[in-house]
């Protein structure tokens, strides 16, 4: 029967609690930032979207908290036991290990990779030296199964189900189960957490994967091989460098666990062809472990098996297991052994230390168990019937390690009372796993979490955009000409192609590609989601591998000539969604977007920030319109030294700042980048373009932001055969930074021109054509108007530009407009005017720069010709709702 089913997706905002009498479907990235607590009741239940390799991703500072209980654990599983309409899911289908993603918690606690170190998720870091998580809101997981989990990120590299990724010993994990995970079932990645009663079954990866100087203890750990499975505890130090350790109060630590009454049952119907899945343990890249009490049993080989290189731990201790039970399925007269693993992934035998008083004389008698095919669908119960063969000496009772960093727990372990073997004595804590079906009703495609290789989307179906939609280094996302996006509000969903990755939205201009908010006409507004972001590789003056506005993906290298792909004919409207801090995203978002990237036709609108964001690179761009943006119509920053052709922005009478905002370093305006031999600063380079300001001054009456034009922290820029027209304030502000640009002996030869336009603004008056159209400023002095730009070289005219249709009263009023010149005005002067400026190409810059990208023919001010018709097609809209 149909359940009410509430979507998560994107990044959480504020701490939210998810209760029982509720189904949630996660579909692509949830992320928990830092400060946010996600808290799951018990009994809960958590749909993981399959078509979206849904993900559970909690950052530094962040926490999950789900505690469930025996009687009512929480379970995040497969969606494929949804029903789902139209063309996203039309029938229950048989989950599948790699359904989706995992739970990912992060941490900053050590390891041996560093600080701030990526993990699987390439989205999230972790790695400091927190210890303990004093400053960091722990997590906890008690009574949680997580299954079909693993997807695949690419390469054939699969997720875990529950990683932990430098998780300090303040979060708690006891008693859960990953089953049927097509990764590892557990990965410890660094950290010092600590875990009890984990299960482990059915994996296809490890059953438990520790590495990276993890240094944590365990108790009652269950692990059991599927069909097709690696090893069920794989230790290593470190994969690239097996000799790193982290250093805590002055002591180098590798990768040392100690762990306590551990039941590894092995599968001899195995057909995993994994070098490590005829073995119970395997230990490798110098890996140390102090395993006590111990069942590995039913192995195809031997139940401890170890890399020759890692070999000196074994015979100077640093790899004990004492007080075990070893029992491999074949070979039996070798169960006393452990194997020396070469290069070729053969291995030697040596008889195991004597101080290991390893027991491996009968079988045991396991209370529910099928040896050959251990997880058969059918409930196992590993309590061993013989118990005197798993009794074990008190001189193996649990013991602490000594104590490693000020305040370490010093009372994790247990003091069983009855000394056994294996993490079973009188109880059984494995059940297999338990599956649940139910259905939901739901139309849509919907888009979200990671895309590795390449997507196509067609025009024939509609899609929905919920969270964070991301497109991987070396990911292509095709978008066919007609298609449209609805973009979820609850978990502002945003569209992030990552540096490396490729865009190719390819719209025409009677089909274009929209994307917009998900509400009706009626009820959408500015802000309904996050925008579109494309990050690239080309310089800024900030630096390389720069962390994003969404928090998500880094920009920014030294490749002037990269390619993000094309985007043509594309439309985005009603985004720009608040981020916190009053950050918000700007409708679309261009971060150091190299010039073989190909802009053009693109229009975004009545989006709640900036129309178009530039943040450095070398991108060009034609045939762009920003229009009823409540912030800057463009905002061009961070040493962006692109061209420019054919921009238009149009403002509503309720909301605009700047028609162009260019911007040197808002924080260091000295800045510059190095492209080529050159340096630069921010240096925009454009010809032809139209502004329409909203035409009266901010309700909060600061007038520093209603200027067409707005040059600031060291800014340069070319602007030339404009149409500025309706702005309350100048026609363009210079701030006290930005002023070092302008050569006011000789204004021609500035870095900052203005010229061959048509200016028609109120100057902080009320009547439009004011002389006073440019401003030196700063935000502590009043502004000092100059009428700098009237000076005859520059051929500028204070002239009424005579546009065919345009109310300045309430310019993006909803009514069709029409900004070209009127030619049944014969004294208009944007018809046949005397251009001294022809658009044309700087010098080349760098290796490789195109040199002809300006349409020289274009001998008219403004961005449309008396005869242009490129906004009369379907892609360009006006309305205002």
């Amino acid at each position: 029967m149909a359940v009410d089913v509430r979507v998560l997706s994107g990044t959480i905002r504020s701490s939210i609690t998810l209760s029982a009498d509720t189904s949630y479907f996660i579909i692509g990235n949830l992320i928990i930032p830092r400060g946010i607590e996600m808290n799951v009741s018990p009994g809960t239940t958590i749909y993981c979207d399959y078509s979206t390799s849904a993900k559970i991703i909690v950052l530094n500072g962040g926490s999950i908290v789900a505690r469930g209980s025996i009687s009512k654990p929480i379970v995040f599983t497969s969606s494929r036991s949804l029903k789902l309409g139209g063309n996203y899911t039309k029938s229950v289908q048989d989950k599948q290990p790699g359904d989706w993603g995992g739970i990912f918690i992060h941490g900053v606690a050590q390891n041996n990779l560093g600080n701030n170190i990526s993990s699987d998720i390439d989205i999230a870091t972790h790695g400091g030296s927190n210890l303990l998580g004093a400053t960091f809101d722990p997590s906890t997981l008690e009574y949680v199964r997580i299954e079909y989990a693993g997807a695949e990120i690419g390469n054939s590299v699969s997720l875990p189900g529950l990683g932990l990724y430098s998780v300090p010993s303040n979060c708690n994990i006891s008693n859960i189960q990953v089953h049927m995970c097509k990764g590892d079932g557990f990965l410890f990645s660094g950290g010092t957490v600590n875990a009890k009663y984990l299960v482990a079954t059915g994996n296809q990866g490890h059953g438990f994967k520790l590495s990276n100087s993890w240094i944590g203890k365990g108790q009652y750990w269950v692990g059991v091989q599927g069909s097709n499975s690696k090893s069920l505890i794989y230790i290593y130090n470190n994969m690239t460098n097996s000799t790193a350790s982290s250093t805590i109060a002055g002591i180098k630590y590798y990768t040392q666990p100690t762990i306590y009454n551990t039941t590894l049952i092995g599968n001899s119907s195995n057909i995993s062809n994994h070098f490590t899945s005829n073995y119970g343990v395997y230990i490798s890249n110098e890996g140390q472990a102090s395993f006590y009490r111990s069942i590995i049993y039913n192995f195809k080989l031997l139940s401890v098996a170890i890399e020759t290189k890692t070999r000196i731990n074994y015979t100077s201790k640093k790899i004990f297991f004492e007080s075990s039970y070893f029992k491999s399925e074949t070979n039996r007269q070798l169960t006393s052994y452990v194997g020396i693993v070469n290069e070729l992934n053969t291995f030697s035998i040596e008889e195991v230390l004597p101080q290991w008083d390893i027991k491996s004389t009968d079988d045991l008698d396991f209370a529910t168990l099928d040896e050959s095919i251990p997880l058969n669908g059918k409930p196992i119960d590993l309590q061993v019937l013989n118990k005197n063969m798993i009794l074990s000496t008190s001189k193996y009772d649990p013991v602490e390690t000594p104590l490693r960093y000020p305040n370490e727990t010093s009372t994790f372990f247990d003091q069983i009372s009855q000394s056994y073997m294996g993490a079973l004595f009188d109880s059984n804590c494995c059940n297999g796993g338990i599956i649940y079906d139910s259905t939901v009703s739901g139309e849509l495609i919907y888009l979200s979490g990671d895309v590795y290789t390449t997507r196509t989307l067609s025009s024939d179906t509609t899609y929905k955009l919920v969270g964070n939609y991301i497109i991987h280094n070396n990911a292509t996302l095709f978008i066919e000409a007609g298609t449209k996006i609805l973009a979820d509000y609850e978990t502002k969903a945003t569209l992030i192609v990552l540096k490396g990755a490729k865009a190719y939205f390819n719209g025409t201009k009677d089909l274009p590609i929209v994307f917009t908010s998900e509400k009706s006409v009626a009820f959408r507004k500015p802000g309904d989601w996050g925008g579109l972001l494309i990050l690239g590789d080309a310089p800024n003056n900030i630096g390389n591998n720069i962390l994003s506005d969404a928090n998500i993906g880094n920009y920014g290298g030294t490749n002037a000539l990269d390619d993000s792909g094309t985007m043509e004919y594309v439309r985005v409207e009603f985004a720009g969604s608040n981020l916190g801090n009053d950050t918000r995203l700007a409708g679309i978002g261009l971060y150091s977007l190299g010039a073989s990237t190909n802009l053009s036709h693109l229009q975004a609108h009545l989006c709640a920030s900036d129309g178009f964001r530039f943040i450095g690179g070398t991108v060009n761009a034609r045939y762009l319109l920003s229009t009823g943006n409540t912030d800057d119509g463009f905002e061009i920053s961070n040493s962006w030294i692109g061209k420019g052709q054919f921009w238009i922005c149009i403002q509503n009478k309720f909301a605009g700042n700047h028609g162009i905002e260019v911007i040197g370093n808002k924080i260091y305006p000295e800045n510059r980048v190095q492209i080529g031999a050159n340096i630069y600063y921010t240096r925009p380079t454009i010809f032809n373009a139209t502004l329409i300001g909203k035409g009266q001054k901010d309700s909060d009456g600061i007038l520093d932001e209603i200027d067409a034009v707005s040059c600031s922290g060291n800014a340069q820029g070319i602007f030339r055969n404009f149409v500025i027209a309706n702005f309350y304030g100048l026609a363009i502000s210079i701030d006290k930074e930005s002023v070092k640009q302008l050569n006011q002996t000789n204004f021609p030869q500035s870095n900052i021109q203005l010229t061959n336009s048509a200016i028609y603004v109120k100057s902080d008056q009320t009547v439009l054509g004011s002389k006073d159209y440019g401003a030196i400023w700063s935000p502590t002095s009043p502004r000092d108007k100059r009428a700098f730009l009237y000076t005859a070289e520059l051929k500028n005219l204070v002239t009424n530009p005579l546009l065919k249709n345009i109310n300045f009263n309430n310019p993006l009023s909803g009514e069709p407009l029409d900004i070209r010149p009127d030619t049944m005005e014969i004294s208009s002067p944007l018809v046949n005017p005397e251009i001294t400026f022809s658009p044309k190409d700087p010098p080349s810059r760098y290796p490789g720069e195109q040199l002809d990208f300006f349409n020289t023919t274009a001998k008219f001010v403004g961005a449309v010709s008396p005869n242009d018709r490129w906004l009369f097609n379907k892609w360009a809209v006006w309305y205002s709702r």
